[in-house]
């Protein structure tokens, strides 16, 4: 077995997690930063920075009632057969904690 490619891709998956981290940190600032200043977009030379907004919804009590009763529906129909799936393979990457 080939232990460097599966070496390589946990290398690649550390870095990627590191990113998100810095990533998260940089967006943070940089929505202070375009809302200090109040503008919506900010032009660099790789590309464009745009403010979005996005919608977060609450939803009633007999909405949320509705929801875990399809849910359960969902469910009864897996458990009887009468739902059908599609199985697909994939990979999936366990890292070692790190102990502190």
């Amino acid at each position: 077995m080939n232990k460097k490619i599966f070496e390589q891709y946990a290398q690649l998956e550390q870095q990627r997690r590191a990113i998100e981290v810095v990533q998260k940190d940089l967006k943070a600032k940089m929505l202070d930063e375009m809302d200090s200043l109040n503008v919506d977009a900010v032009n660099i030379d790789l590309g464009s920075f745009n403010v979005v907004k996005r919608k977060e919804w609450t939803y009633s009590n007999k909405v949320i009632a509705q929801e875990e009763m399809l849910k359960i529906m969902k469910a009864d129909e897996e458990a009887d057969g009468s739902a059908e799936f599609e199985e697909t393979k994939g990979i999936r990457f366990n890292p070692k904690k790190l102990s502190s």
